[in-house]
């Protein structure tokens, strides 16, 4: 089996640092992913890289740490592992934060930035040759919806669309979900698909290298910005090496093991979690996560990459 560039550095580097835990008076950090976040993303790349990040972050602060990653299926997992205190630093969607943050769980500390904004705004797009020119228009037809983590809200977005529009009772036809930008909205493009979803900042890559497809492909409906991402720690984590893990974080996009790390989620740094950026996620989700398995959205539900 082929492996990556990434496993590959990252296991020398691993190899180098191996001593840091051997040593059984080291500080353990249990680290947690949310599922959603290895949507697109090489799971073991980002696990090694955040091994080898904290060891390094110990090495030069003078202490020594073993770091423990899992990933986690949804809220209910989550905050089981938080009751058990088997978890301290989680990287998770902004619902999942909300969901456990509510009940005092969970504290957050960061929100990543992406081409210097913390915020997501999503695009409904299609193809003006189909005569659609509003969401109502995309009754009975078939959606594509990107699927990874800075696009982890596009679902809960067009839900609300749908709901403040009676003409769409009945929903798609049906809807797909692909982590590849270009096999969201390429068949829009090329009419085999009647609209997508797809983040906006993402869609301007896309078109950098094809610029047909933004004079082509037209939004017949924008969100507000969505910080759709959160850093957070168990609430009740206490440790001597906290406050040199929350400097670390901060500085993440100031070193290359950290860069690797960004690079990995596609982000280019970290900031202090500020809620009052939470604004429009709190408007959309309130304390709860919404319900996209059934109501008006979907009248057949699918994923693919």
């Amino acid at each position: 089996m082929k492996r990556s560039i990434f496993q590959y550095v990252f296991s020398v580097l691993l190899l180098g640092a191996s001593c840091v835990c051997a040593d059984s008076n080291s500080s353990i950090l249990n680290v947690a992913f949310s599922e959603a976040f290895f949507r697109g993303v090489n799971q073991n790349d980002a696990i090694a890289a955040m091994k080898v990040w904290t060891q390094r972050v110990a090495l030069e602060r003078g202490f020594e740490i073993d770091t423990r990653s899992a990933v986690y299926d949804g809220t209910e997992a989550l905050a089981e592992a938080l009751s058990r205190d088997e978890i301290d630093v989680l990287l998770i969607l902004s619902s999942e934060m909300m969901a456990l943050r509510d009940p005092g769980l969970v504290v957050p500390h960061f929100i990543a930035l992406r081409n210097g904004t913390p915020f997501e705004e999503y695009l409904l797009l299609v193809h003006p040759d189909s005569g659609i020119t509003d969401l109502a228009g995309l009754k009975g037809k078939k959606i594509i919806v990107q699927s990874n983590a800075r696009a982890s809200l596009a679902l809960p977005w067009l839900e609300e669309q749908i709901q403040k529009n009676t003409s769409l009772t009945h929903g798609f036809a049906s809807i797909t979900q692909g982590t590849k930008v270009s096999k969201v909205v390429l068949p829009v493009f090329f009419k085999t698909a009647d609209g997508c979803v797809v983040t906006k900042s993402s869609f301007k890559t896309l078109s950098e290298f094809n610029p047909q497809l933004s004079r082509k492909l037209v939004a017949v409906a924008q969100s507000p910005g969505f910080v759709p991402t959160s850093v957070s720690l168990r609430t009740n984590y206490e440790s001597d090496i906290r406050d040199d893990l929350l400097d670390g974080l901060s500085e993440l996009h100031e070193t290359p093991h950290g860069q690797q790390i960004l690079m990995l989620f596609k982000v280019d740094a970290l900031r202090a979690f500020d809620a009052a950026l939470m604004e429009s996620v709190e408007h959309l989700l309130g304390s709860k996560e919404p319900n996209l398995s059934g109501g008006v959205l979907l009248a057949e539900k699918e994923t693919h990459e």
